[in-house]
């Protein structure tokens, strides 16, 4: 009787060794999904910002296009004025021209 009461008992351990495995992997296959969940929001909010991003590319893009542009005017402007400086007869045009365009200086 001791015997088979003992055997029962281990027995009985077996199954709650095996019950408290079970529940860590309840525990652990809970968590795996609380990660894909946070998986799935992040690419959902990945997938929002992705156009958005590409859109600021753009104007980014555009921004940089027109700051060139305006150093190259700003470029040719500097050396226009450089080459009338350095010319006389184009330098002594200059106070002609302005009278006829209306600019008295």
């Amino acid at each position: 009787v001791l015997q088979q009461d003992f055997v029962l008992h281990q027995q009985e351990f077996v199954l709650h060794q095996q019950a408290f495995v079970l529940h860590q992997q309840f525990f652990v296959l809970q968590q795996d999904f609380v990660l894909h969940q946070q998986d799935f929001v992040l690419r959902q909010q990945d997938f929002v910002l992705h156009p958005q991003d590409f859109v600021l590319r753009q104007q980014d893009f555009v921004l940089h296009r027109q700051q060139h542009l305006l150093v190259q005017q700003l470029d040719l402007r500097v050396h226009q004025q450089q080459c009338f400086e350095a010319h006389p007869p184009y330098s002594a045009l200059i106070p002609l021209l302005r009278r006829k365009a209306g600019l008295l200086i």
